[in-house]
């Protein structure tokens, strides 16, 4: 397997998850687990941001953290645009050969860590809902 192989693998693996773990969201999405941690809607425009970081890293420039803002913050749309960013990022790595320890710092371990923390507050909303879900075993 080679390095764009694996790094396609983790991009599609971590997308099935965010998916899942996003999904059927409702009145949780502006639910904070604690004081501290970001809320769903915050999370999707969080990652939206680091997706943009991505991109930027691919073509040689760097972000100044803290500076993206969505162009909206009403669901789905914040989600829809998330997913845009994702795509346009990941399609940058995968172009831009040099780039994958940057992917993976940025999209892999990124996605990855928000989906943890996506499923703790799924749990504490709905303890109906099956963490498992998350889990693509087909």
């Amino acid at each position: 397997m080679t390095t764009q192989e694996l790094l396609q693998h983790q991009f599609d693996d971590a997308a099935y998850q965010l998916e899942k773990v996003f999904d059927g969201l409702d009145a949780s999405l502006d639910f904070r687990l604690t004081e501290k941690s970001m809320t769903p809607r915050e999370t999707a425009a969080h990652l939206g941001e680091c997706y943009v970081a991505m991109v930027k890293e691919a073509n040689g420039e760097k972000h100044e953290w803290g500076t993206y803002e969505p162009s909206t913050t009403e669901w789905p749309a914040v989600w829809e645009n998330m997913k845009e960013l994702r795509a346009k990022a990941t399609a940058a790595v995968l172009a831009k050969p040099g780039s994958e320890s940057k992917a993976s710092e940025f999209i892999v371990a990124h996605d990855n860590y928000h989906v943890g923390q996506m499923v703790a507050t799924r749990m504490a909303r709905d303890p109906d809902w099956d963490p498992y879900s998350i889990y693509n075993f087909g």
